[in-house]
C-alpha cells in the first residue's frame, strides 16, 4: 500500500550474489522496486569517475505518510588501484544520511557504511575469481535501502534504492525557459523539486508534484 509503514528492526546489512542482468526476479525480496522509473536511474560507474559525480531524486514517505522528494548527491573516488568509494548523501526529516560503498575491483570485497558505521563486510572467493554482481539490503534509520552492483563493460555499475524506489537521475538545467499553468485548489498542496541553476544565480523548478509536499 501507499500508507506509512512500521519501521523495521535495525539490522546489519545482508547481501546475495546477483545472478545476472537487473530484472524483477533477481531483485524480488525485501523491497518492492519501481522498475519503470519516469526518468533514467542515477548510476555510478567505475569507468567514468567524473560522470558519476552527480545528483538524483527519489520520493519517499515520511513518518506521517506524506510523500517527500529527496535530493541525493552521489560522489565517486578511487582509493588506489583496487578500492573504489561511492558515496550517497541526502537529508530526510532534519537528518543528514550518508551511505558509503567501498568496492575492491580486484579483490572483490564490498564494505558498506551508514553514517560512518560499518554495517556489512562482504568478501567471497567467487568475487575474486570472476566479476560478480551482488545485491545488498540494509536499514538507514526507519527506511530500507538497497545497493545493486552489476558488472558492465569490463567495469561495474552501482545503483541505490531507498524505501523500495530507485534513485532517479536529476534532470539537467538548461537555458530554455518554459511555462506551465497550474490550477491551485484551496487547501490542496503542490510540491516542487528545485535544483540550483547551472546558468546563474537562483533555482529552477524541475518537477511538480500535485497534492503532495516536496
Amino acid at each position: 500500500g501507499q500508507g506509512a509503514r512500521a519501521p523495521s528492526p535495525r539490522r546489519k546489512g545482508s547481501s546475495r550474489a546477483s545472478p545476472g542482468p537487473f530484472h524483477a526476479r533477481a531483485m524480488s525480496g525485501a523491497l518492492q522496486l519501481n522498475l519503470a522509473p519516469t526518468r533514467k536511474p542515477l548510476v555510478a560507474t567505475s569507468k567514468d569517475l567524473d560522470g558519476s559525480n552527480s545528483a538524483g531524486i527519489v520520493t519517499v514517505r515520511d513518518s506521517v505518510g506524506t510523500p517527500r522528494s529527496l535530493r541525493v548527491v552521489q560522489k565517486e573516488q578511487e582509493e588506489g588501484n583496487n578500492m573504489l568509494r561511492i558515496t550517497w548523501i541526502y537529508n530526510f526529516e532534519s537528518k543528514t544520511n550518508k551511505i558509503e560503498l567501498r568496492h575492491g575491483r580486484k579483490s572483490g570485497i564490498r564494505k558498506i557504511y551508514v553514517n560512518g558505521e560499518l554495517i556489512e563486510r562482504d568478501k567471497k572467493f567467487m568475487y575474486y575469481v570472476k566479476s560478480q554482481g551482488s545485491v545488498h539490503d540494509f536499514d538507514v534509520g526507519t527506511k530500507q535501502a538497497r545497493i545493486l552492483i552489476e558488472p558492465r563493460g569490463g567495469g561495474y555499475n552501482y545503483q541505490l534504492f531507498i524505501d523500495g524506489r530507485i534513485v532517479e537521475a536529476a534532470p539537467q538545467a538548461t537555458n530554455e525557459v518554459k511555462s506551465k499553468l497550474l490550477r491551485v485548489i484551496k487547501n490542496k498542496r503542490i510540491g516542487m523539486t528545485l535544483q540550483n541553476n547551472s546558468q546563474g544565480p537562483g533555482v529552477v523548478v524541475v518537477q511538480f508534484q500535485p497534492e503532495s509536499a516536496a
